[in-house]
């Protein structure tokens, strides 16, 4: 069992405690909305699941095995600071995804403009020519999703945020 330490707590870092906890580890979701709101109904019976703010955050990096930011907490986030001074490599659910499920058949879009008509079309082409293809990332479904751990064509939108600590 791991502990999985999630920075903030949007759409993908609940797919990612959804994933982890499927597997059964420990997860602790460190989200400064946790101050001012109960424990996420999905999780109020989980017992391996933790609901912090962030005035909780140094204690949890000594227990942590792995963390993983929110794509939309930014690479200065103090708490994220904590993490990297805790000695952790930080990435985030996504970079997590492509370190251990990435298909050989993936296809990743980056860049300013354009980055979700071109995972629109890629996604219809793939589909139109009956492969088994998704779209993730940023225009569709979070890659931790429990049901797209490994689609054969997966399609990825990948922001700035989301590339900017990926495992090599």
């Amino acid at each position: 069992m791991k502990t999985v330490a999630l920075i903030g707590f949007g759409v993908e870092g609940r797919a990612a405690a959804l994933h982890f906890l499927s597997g059964g580890d420990h997860v602790i979701a460190l989200d400064d909305k946790a101050i001012a709101q109960p424990r996420p109904e999905e999780f109020a019976g989980q017992d391996r699941f933790e609901w912090l703010g962030a005035e909780g955050a140094s204690d949890i990096f000594s227990r942590a095995d792995i963390v993983l930011r929110s794509p939309g907490i930014p690479p200065t986030h103090p708490v994220l600071l904590q993490a990297l001074a805790a000695g952790h490599h930080v990435t985030t659910p996504t970079g997590y995804w492509i370190t251990n499920f990435l298909s050989e058949h993936a296809l990743t879009v980056t860049g300013t403009k354009g980055k979700s008509t071109t995972v629109s079309l890629a996604v219809s082409l793939l589909l139109s020519m009956g492969h088994e293809a998704v779209a993730l990332g940023n225009i569709g479904l979070p890659p931790l999703d429990t049901e797209t751990a490994a689609p054969r064509f997966p399609v990825l939108e990948l922001s700035s945020y989301m590339l900017h600590d990926i495992p090599d």
